[in-house]
């Protein structure tokens, strides 16, 4: 389930490829010298750097020619708050030391979040820009340079306690400012011939700028937004900093959302925009990239292929091929000779695309005319198969048409799997994801009671043999379907499910920026009597079937004691069901043990409450 190879990155130069490999369950940092053919070209590190974080592994970065960055991620507490950390780990290239920057010791607090890179600075490649709080009272985020081999830290632009983030120019100047209080955020620009921090836009404390700040345009004066056009999808527009005035569109898509934008890191220079469909993939403004990806897709038509990154001279690139029935596979591509060469596989043990099935973009009419779309996995066979409907978490994300571990996993044990982008999701327009505001366990809900009934009634689905399965949002989902649907469900099965909609915005109170996003779940206070009833907890009575409740022990986003409790209220009221602790397990299932255990205890309650093939 979890990736044998992953972020497989190139050094500037080009000399070396960095990759985070796992091995026996844990996690190492691997390094290739492309100028060697011995066997000596590949140098491991195991990234045990302690026990609580061995595979709190976020991702890794070549922080200069000689350096690279790894992120690691791991859970503590600050006064008496249970909080996630994360912290930079810098190792040698040739593995011969690393250690925590900046530079700590005992009498220094240090900054919770400790990851986030605002520049590389390529022009100065001994440090490197970052965002911090350089004495960890949560009191000022500072953009801070940090020398990479003593760890020391010099504040560059002193900040203050609503700051939340910072944006440099193509030339590396610290020009963005993100704020946020208790009313407001607010984005500020500095000008460069006053050094004055003007404000550049505002909005409600829970609403989206405008104009949403992506990058500087190469003048420095120009800097390129999000804007969202009439039917609520984001294009891209230039605007100037001073006057406020919108210039010309950039790029738009025809009811496609735009997701992103990929700067160089070298140049700063934007290269492209990324987008979504049924996969993610990129519309480049560069020309020797856009002209490097048709040659890639003509190399591989079978695959959905992204540049991963390149060297400084472009010379070498790291490609990533996926589909459906492709996990995952890194190449390296020369450009000189147009040579593409394999790196390897993403998974150890290689899944040939016939052990793999086909992904079908499907979509439904709900109960109130809105179109769903949605995601089918089918296994061999005709006929009604037995069903797991699979609504993803977040809930403001979405699934794609690619492979998915879960999904795939499912299939080969002989059960279809519906994945539906119910009103709320992500990559449909704001109007869409507006759509799901306010409505947890309502048109939400229904979006997906309406997709399992479609399949029911195309054939698909076994009436008798469904069951409904998620993680985070997704497992407060299949709860709620057990609630409000029991009759049309075998069994349902909740991971690191969200129990009692309240108490998640009791617990979120408790952290710096964390009801952000309160207008998309609701108001504890006004909306109390209507976040009751759709609270699984409180609903118990109404489910008939059998339930499962996966959780780790150490979740922060979705604290144990809400299975806890579930389980508890399941208990006293005569309800089947079973409760799994995954120990030491995160929201995120960051633990190898922690995935195959759940794997392994789904699949046995699944084959006994709906049957199924052989693997």
């Amino acid at each position: 389930m979890r990736p044998h190879i992953d972020h497989v990155l190139l050094s500037p130069t080009g000399t070396h490829y960095a990759g985070l490999q796992w091995a026996k369950g844990k996690p190492h940092l691997a390094i290739y010298d492309l100028a060697d053919d011995s066997d000596e070209r590949v140098k491991f590190l195991e990234l045990e750097v302690d026990k609580s974080i061995v595979e709190r592994v976020r991702t890794i970065h070549w922080l200069n020619d000689q350096t690279v960055g790894v992120v690691v991620e791991f859970e503590s507490y600050r006064q008496a708050v249970p909080t996630r950390e994360t912290r930079l780990f810098v190792i040698k290239s040739d593995i011969s030391h690393g250690r925590w920057i900046p530079e700590s010791d005992e009498t220094t607090r240090t900054s919770q979040f400790q990851h986030r890179i605002i520049d590389y600075l390529p022009e100065d490649p001994d440090h490197i820009l970052m965002a911090i709080d350089p004495f960890g009272r949560g009191t000022a985020l500072n953009a801070v340079r940090v020398n990479l081999d003593t760890g020391r830290v010099r504040t560059m632009v002193p900040g203050g306690e609503a700051v939340a983030g910072y944006g440099v120019d193509q030339q590396g100047r610290v020009r963005l400012r993100h704020e946020i209080n208790d009313k407001k955020k607010l984005l500020f620009v500095r000008d460069l011939e006053s050094r004055r921090w003007n404000r550049f836009q505002m909005a409600e404390r829970n609403e989206a700028f405008e104009l949403r700040p992506l990058a500087f345009a190469e003048d420095g004066q120009a800097l390129l937004v999000f804007k969202q056009n009439s039917l609520g999808f984001d294009e891209i527009f230039e605007v100037d900093t001073k006057s406020g005035k919108l210039g010309n569109k950039v790029l738009g898509l025809p009811q496609i959302d735009l997701l992103g934008i990929e700067v160089d890191r070298y140049t700063r220079k934007v290269l492209g925009a990324s987008y979504a469909e049924h996969h993610p993939a990129m519309h480049y403004f560069d020309e020797q990239l856009a002209e490097i990806q048709l040659l890639i897709d003509e190399a591989l038509p079978e695959t959905q292929n992204s540049i991963e990154n390149f060297d400084r001279d472009r010379k070498l690139f790291v490609i990533l091929a996926t589909g459906p029935r492709v996990p995952g596979t890194y190449y390296l591509l020369k450009k000189e000779s147009l040579q593409l060469s394999r790196i390897g596989d993403r998974y150890e043990s290689r899944l040939e695309p016939e052990q793999l099935h086909d992904v079908e973009p499907v979509s439904y009419v709900a109960r109130d005319g809105l179109t769903i779309p949605a995601y089918l996995t089918r296994p061999e066979g005709s006929g009604p198969q037995p069903m797991v409907v699979l609504p993803h978490g977040g809930p403001t994300s979405r699934d794609y048409q690619g492979f998915d571990p879960i999904a795939q996993f499912l299939a080969s044990r002989g059960l279809a799997v519906l994945q539906p982008n119910f009103r709320g999701s992500s990559g449909y327009g704001a109007a869409f994801q507006r759509l799901g505001y306010g409505e947890w366990g309502l048109t939400m809900q229904d979006d997906v009671t309406d997709g399992v009934k479609a399949m029911i009634e195309r054939g698909i689905a076994d009436p008798e043999r469904i069951c409904i399965v998620g993680w985070s949002y997704g497992g407060y989902a299949a709860l709620m379907g057990a609630v409000k649907t029991p009759d049309l469900y075998r069994c349902a099965v909740s991971g690191a499910g969200v129990t009692d909609i309240r108490r998640m915005l009791s617990e979120n109170a408790h952290y710096k920026f964390g009801l952000k996003n309160r207008p998309s779940v609701g108001d504890y206070r006004k909306d109390r009597d209507k976040l009751r009833d759709t609270s699984p907890i409180n609903n118990v009575d109404a489910i008939k079937v059998p339930i499962l409740l996966v959780h780790g022990d150490k979740d922060l986003s979705v604290p144990i004691g809400h299975s806890k409790k579930m389980a508890a209220k399941l208990k006293k009221l005569g309800k089947p069901h079973r409760m799994v602790v995954l120990k030491d397990g995160n929201h995120n299932l960051s633990l190898e043990q922690n995935r195959v255990q759940f794997l392994r205890e789904l699949e046995s309650f699944l084959a006994e409450q709906l049957g199924g093939g052989e693997p």
